[in-house]
């Protein structure tokens, strides 16, 4: 599975997964406590193609995204149930290619003096664009402090993704990176992109729509904070962040991050169960012409628990 990240330069790509990778290991720990039967697992592949996990609590000041990027993941899901219709139903593993790059040029908005590795660069990230089996929009004015300069900017950009040749069914999900600065779970979609680009907010809305083929944009508009919030000294909440790094690393927790990804893994692993049942159909039909055995009659969408059903759990 590739995910592209697409978002001007301080757009919060690289927060967005990096917190991911925090979320997760959370997620795993809370998970396994109460049901050791299930769990998740996010695995790096370093050079020698050996996987290693994550150790989130190094990876606390993430520089600036300076080119291309492409990290490359294992994500797995365990179970321990020893119901073999169940584990087929819930024992997956998902390869991931992250392609985050540079604000400039994951958006196409190199500025003045741009050198031809810049414009090389534009390129790459086009044609990753074109490969990627999801896209993550990052909804943010990013580092330009004028608002209507922003959303001028942003749009222009908006325009140029639309005209770009994309993956046939790519998945758009479409994240407001700073909700902790913009209260978007109680502003809603259209009343937080006007807090964000003022006038432009409405013609911006339109287009990402556009993008999502999408009138509503509900099931795929996430409000996410990579660096949540705490309860400082005073017992007053406050967001952990100071502008360029987590303030209290043992109280990092992410919002939301987690979503835009299980929701992509959600599809996928339905995908496949629905071969499984082809392949386990034809199999049996075979054995047994005209009739189908019971096994092959269950419906392994009923054994899967979706991502949203795992996470009731704690």
């Amino acid at each position: 599975m590739k995910i592209y990240f697409w978002g001007p330069s301080s757009s919060g790509k690289t927060w967005l997964f990096n917190a991911f990778i925090r979320r997760i290991n959370q997620i795993n720990d809370e998970l396994t406590k109460r049901y050791p039967e299930y769990g998740f697992q996010l695995l790096v592949l370093n050079e020698k193609h050996a996987s290693q996990r994550i150790n989130t609590l190094n990876q606390i000041d993430f520089p600036t995204t300076k080119s291309i990027d492409y990290k490359h993941y294992t994500f797995s899901r365990a179970c321990n149930n020893d119901d073999e219709l169940f584990r087929l139903a819930n024992v997956h593993t998902h390869e991931l290619q992250m392609m985050d790059g540079r604000g400039d040029e994951t958006t196409g908005t190199l500025p003045d003096g741009a050198t031809e590795s810049d414009r090389s660069n534009i390129k790459a990230a086009q044609q990753s664009l074109k490969e990627a089996d999801c896209l993550i929009i990052c909804v943010d004015r990013g580092n330009r402090a004028i608002e209507g300069e922003a959303g001028e900017n942003y749009l222009e950009s908006l325009n140029r993704l639309i005209t770009l040749p994309r993956k046939e069914n790519q998945k758009v999900c479409v994240c407001f990176t700073k909700s902790d600065l913009y209260a978007t779970d109680i502003a809603g979609f259209d009343a937080t992109l006007t807090r964000i680009f003022g006038a432009n907010g409405n013609r911006i809305g339109e287009k990402l729509r556009t993008l999502n083929n999408s009138t509503i944009l509900n099931e795929h508009f996430y409000s996410v904070s990579s660096v949540g919030s705490y309860l400082n000294d005073k017992g007053n909440c406050v967001v952990n962040f100071d502008g360029e790094k987590v303030i209290d690393e043992a109280q990092w927790t992410p919002v939301n991050v987690e979503l835009p990804f299980f929701y992509n893994f959600d599809i996928a692993e339905r995908d496949i169960l629905k071969h499984i049942m082809l392949i386990r159909s034809n199999f049996w039909e075979k054995l047994t012409p005209g009739k189908l055995l019971e096994e092959a009659k269950k419906d392994l969408n009923k054994e899967y628990l979706s991502y949203d059903q795992i996470m009731r759990l704690i």
